[in-house]
């Protein structure tokens, strides 16, 4: 049998926690977690309904504090990554403020807390709270309104359709 020394197994021991390391980062991104590499990017969104780009999580530059979460063009996206903390996935902003949801009207928008997220296998972006409420626009909106909004998909709420795929790049 061999005999460890100190230094030997020092070096076992930074083998194994590298092996469990890999292992939880591999079955995070097993379990539906999006790719977490610390690169900023913008969120481009397609419709679930149709395969057609759809635009980015941005802003309106005519609204001050860009607090309200829009679909704009690639110029108004904001600059995101994703951020694991505590173990919950959140989507950061560029300003360190975060995705939440505006409880009242489950409006999208950004906050310093924000609100711990779940990236479905679909793609589509909902609330860890509620994994039901997925990122989506009001159909029921003027078509000049392109505010998101966390809405329950299914035969109680919005089409399955509504949703958004997201994907950082």
């Amino acid at each position: 049998m061999e005999e460890l020394t100190p230094e030997g197994k020092g070096k076992k021991v930074n083998l194994v926690l590298k092996v469990i390391v890999f292992s939880l980062i591999k079955n995070h991104r097993i379990m539906g977690m999006p790719q977490i590499d610390g690169k900023w990017g913008q969120m481009r969104c397609l419709n679930m309904g149709t395969p057609s780009a759809f635009g980015y999580i941005g802003y309106n530059p005519a609204l001050p504090k860009k607090k309200w979460i829009e679909l704009s063009d690639a110029d108004t996206a904001f600059r995101v990554k994703w951020v694991v903390i505590n173990g919950d996935l959140f989507l950061q902003r560029d300003d360190n403020l975060f995705l939440d949801v505006n409880k009242d009207v489950q409006l999208a928008c950004w906050t310093t807390a924000g609100c711990a997220i779940l990236y479905n296998d679909d793609t589509s972006i909902s609330l860890k709270s509620n994994p039901d409420q997925k990122l989506c626009i009001d159909p029921g909106l003027p078509a000049n309104n392109d505010f998101f909004y966390f809405f329950s998909v299914g035969p109680e709420g919005a089409d399955e359709s509504q949703a958004f795929k997201c994907f950082l790049e």
